[in-house]
């Protein structure tokens, strides 16, 4: 692969036509897309962000290659989501929501945001699970006595699903600074 050019303020003929094309596609197809060409990436770079400081940087770089797509998307995970906050209690709320439910982190963060939403709230519930789970004091219990207990669950729920979707595009941001970066 040629070395990756560094995103510039004007557009190719080449970019110009890749997004009419793209535009073209149904929500499916983009998704589809995005996931094959973030795949076709992966496979011939490492995304690693501690590649430097590893003895032999090319070498770590080549093994990464050879790992799974979603065990190297997740050394991008945005760590400073309160959704990570469980990773002290050794619950995942990434593992719990979406690769038990059967969806990998590469359709996630790869693909398209048509299905964000959704993707969202199995966040959501993974937290909560873990929160009940190890008796995590959750911001709805600590609501304003005027504030009746649903009123402070439902907008607990809609500040998670906010976080949820800030993750989950914050981590593609930081997988595409990867890529541009490159090795």
């Amino acid at each position: 692969m040629d070395e990756p050019t560094c995103p510039s303020h004007t557009m190719s003929e080449d970019e110009k036509r890749l997004i009419r094309l793209f535009r073209c596609l149904d929500n499916d197809a983009r998704s589809e897309t995005l996931q094959r060409l973030g795949k076709r990436l992966m496979m011939e770079a490492a995304v690693d962000p501690h590649l430097t400081f590893y003895e032999n940087p090319g070498e770590a770089a080549r093994q990464e290659l050879h790992e799974p797509i979603d065990e190297r998307l997740q050394r991008l995970v945005p760590i400073d989501s309160c959704l990570m906050d469980l990773l002290d209690y050794d619950f995942n709320v990434i593992q719990e929501g979406w690769i038990e439910a059967g969806v990998s982190v590469a359709d996630v963060i790869l693909g398209a945001g048509q299905n964000d939403d959704e993707f969202a709230d199995m966040l959501v519930e993974a937290y909560l699970e873990g929160a009940s789970k190890y008796d995590v004091p959750l911001p709805c219990e600590f609501r304003e006595p005027e504030i009746c207990q649903a009123e402070a669950v439902q907008d607990m729920r809609q500040d998670l699903h906010r976080d949820a979707m800030t993750f989950i595009k914050d981590w593609r941001e930081d997988v595409l600074r990867q890529f541009e970066q490159g090795p």
